[in-house]
C-alpha cells in the first residue's frame, strides 16, 4: 500500500514496489530523502524492468531498517553487488540516498559519504522504482529528485 500523507510517500504492508511510468532511464543522478522503520526493509530500484509482483529485474540499491533480519546488506548497498554490512543510519531517522548511473559506472552515496563505486554492464536502461519490501516494513520517502545526463 503506498499512499501520500502529510507531503510524505509512505509505503507499508504487502510487498511491491512503486514503478516510474518512463522506462527509459539511462544515465541520471537519483536523490531520495527517506526513512525506514525498525526491522524494515526498502530499496530504490532503478535500471528496472516493470514486474507487477516480486523484485523487478534491475539494480537494487538497498535500504534497511537494522540488523534484525538475516539479510545483511544495508543501506548504500547495491543489492547482491557491493555490499555494505554495517548500519549507516538509525531505524526511523531521515537520510539521503543517491545513486549515480552513467553507463557502467554505479554509485551510491549515503549522506554525502561514497558508499559503493562499482562498474557492471547487466541493466542498461529501465524505470525507477521504490520498495515495500514486507508486512511491518514501513518507509517513507519526503523527497525524490532525478537529474539525467548524457
Amino acid at each position: 500500500k503506498w499512499a501520500v500523507e502529510n507531503g510524505t510517500l509512505i509505503g507499508r504492508g504487502s510487498p511491491g514496489c512503486l514503478f516510474t511510468n518512463r522506462d527509459n532511464f539511462r544515465n541520471f543522478h537519483c536523490r531520495v530523502e527517506a526513512k525506514i522503520s525498525n526491522g524494515g526493509n526498502s530499496g530504490l530500484f532503478f535500471r528496472a524492468k516493470y514486474t507487477p509482483t516480486g523484485n523487478p529485474p534491475g539494480y537494487e540499491a538497498q535500504i534497511d531498517g537494522s540488523g534484525i533480519l538475516r539479510d545483511v546488506q544495508r543501506t548504500g548497498s547495491i543489492y547482491n553487488l557491493a555490499k555494505i554490512t554495517t548500519m549507516q543510519h538509525k531505524p526511523n531517522e531521515w537520510f539521503t540516498l543517491e545513486v549515480i548511473a552513467k553507463g557502467a559506472q554505479l554509485v551510491t552515496k549515503l549522506n554525502g559519504k561514497t558508499m559503493t563505486d562499482i562498474k557492471d554492464n547487466r541493466f542498461t536502461i529501465g524505470r525507477i522504482a521504490l520498495q515495500q519490501h514486507h508486512n511491518g516494513s514501513v518507509v517513507h520517502f519526503r523527497k525524490i529528485e532525478i537529474h539525467e545526463f548524457e
